[in-house]
């Protein structure tokens, strides 16, 4: 009888902690996500800058090859999306 009660008032500790363990790995996972989109590699180098309190999702053209190839090939854009062509002062 008792080890039945201590085996019920157990399970629901055991299931909360699993779920959160659960929850820790999925938002680890997802803060990876979002800094691999953010600095990405040097083809696809992603940031996120704000203009008037909107966020967009641009990404970078840094070296000639970038900047000539530019958004060729890109079939759509979303309203919060672009490109941020870098050049050197003058």
């Amino acid at each position: 009888m008792i080890v039945q009660l201590f085996s019920r008032a157990v399970r629901p500790n055991l299931v909360l902690m699993i779920l959160l363990a659960l929850e820790m790995i999925l938002l680890t996972l997802i803060r990876i996500i979002v800094m691999r989109q953010q600095t990405g590699s040097n083809e696809d180098r992603i940031m996120v800058i704000k203009i008037n309190n909107k966020e967009y999702n641009v990404k970078v053209a840094e070296t000639p090859e970038e900047k000539r190839k530019g958004l060729q090939g890109i079939k759509e854009l979303k309203e919060d999306e672009g490109m941020l062509f870098v050049f050197d002062e003058a």
